[in-house]
């Protein structure tokens, strides 16, 4: 702008006049110079339109801008601006106006509906009046809401929040936000998180018990049912005998709309257990058949060394019996041996459950 001391031609009419709600107590006014000297610029308010009063609202500005604070919510102002100089005032520009907009309303209908363990949904009727977003403000407790919103800037009527911990009940309400700022809480809505589980049992029809002779193959067939769970599922089985080989089914990937999922588990005995039994009883028929020996023959080395020939010769037939098929192992009395195996199914933020299976070889 320029400032002359004296000028004998008073300015013409500033332009462009511009009038922009900042919030709910303030305008902001922005024009163009007009040509000529300025000296200052007066503003002029009224609430309707051609109204406004003769007597400015602001006086002597030496900027092309004014912010008017002194408004009230839900009113319509309208201005004019005019440059002066020391030949007087000039024409007023065109008029501009403005609405301070008045909070919105409280919005209706808010709903909460628990998707996961992870997810709470939420949906809601949009308020009335202007809205430029939404807040939304969660608490564990009835009219617990944090005055922080969880969620904020929010431009629709939803809202999914994923940071939600199982088992644990939320309770929620939602405000509109607009220049003015934010308006009244909805109606409070509350979900609870769903509680993830697993469950492993046997399938319909089979036991969780299996026979076997030694260098057989046991196998449990079970069903994974899972409920309120996403993720992957993997498993272990542990307590096999030394020797024994028991393997867990593959890790599974599941979905709360996954159904009950078949997973097997098989145990590969090993064959030494019959050798070794069939060893020591060859080894106690050695030592019975020494006992029976009369005291001189026992001084006899020649009698020594036949008798374990002899017994040697017999363990070798034993362990070829050990190391043929089942039917010629079920021909030994040897003791059953009966193990407790347990298979476990586990996954991230959920607590792990288990079988026990019995295995018995024989």
């Amino acid at each position: 702008m320029q400032i002359a001391p004296a000028s004998s031609t008073i300015p013409t009419a500033p332009t462009g006049l511009i009038a922009t709600v900042v919030s709910g107590s303030e305008i902001n006014l922005t024009w163009t110079a007009p040509s000529g000297t300025v000296t200052g610029y007066n503003v002029y308010r009224g609430t309707a339109s051609g109204g406004e009063s003769t007597t400015p609202v602001a006086t002597g500005l030496a900027v092309a801008s004014y912010a008017d604070m002194n408004v009230t919510a839900g009113t319509t102002y309208y201005y004019t601006v005019a440059a002066a100089n020391s030949a007087g005032t000039g024409p007023a520009s065109a008029e501009a106006s403005a609405v301070v907009p008045t909070a919105p309303s409280a919005p209706t209908g808010l709903t909460a509906v628990a998707k996961s363990s992870t997810e709470i949904d939420l949906s809601w009727t949009a308020a009335s009046g202007s809205v430029s977003s939404y807040g939304v403000f969660r608490g564990t407790s009835p009219g617990g809401e944090s005055a922080t919103p969880v969620a904020s800037g929010l431009t629709g009527v939803t809202y999914a929040d994923t940071s939600v911990v199982a088992g644990t009940k939320y309770y929620y309400e939602v405000s509109a936000v607009n220049l003015a700022g934010a308006g009244p809480y909805s109606n409070e809505a509350s979900a609870t998180a769903l509680q993830p589980s697993l469950a492993i049992a046997p399938a319909t029809g089979s036991s969780t018990s299996a026979t076997v002779t030694p260098g057989q193959t046991a196998t449990f067939q079970l069903v994974l049912t899972t409920t309120n769970y996403s993720g992957t599922i993997t498993f272990a089985c542990t307590g096999a005998p030394a020797g024994d080989t028991c393997s867990a089914p593959s890790p599974v990937t599941v979905t709360p709309a996954t159904g009950p999922t078949a997973v097997s588990v098989s145990v590969q005995t090993g064959a030494s257990a019959s050798i070794t039994n069939l060893l020591a009883h060859g080894l106690l028929a050695l030592a019975a058949g020494f006992l029976i020996l009369p005291i001189r023959l026992r001084a006899n080395r020649r009698a020594m060394i036949a008798m374990a020939l002899a017994a040697f010769t017999m363990l070798g037939a034993a362990n070829g019996c050990g190391s043929g098929s089942s039917g010629g192992n079920s021909g030994n009395s040897t003791t059953p041996v009966v193990s407790t195996l347990t298979v476990s199914a586990s996954g991230p933020g959920v607590a792990t459950v288990t079988q026990a299976l019995t295995l018995t070889v024989q």
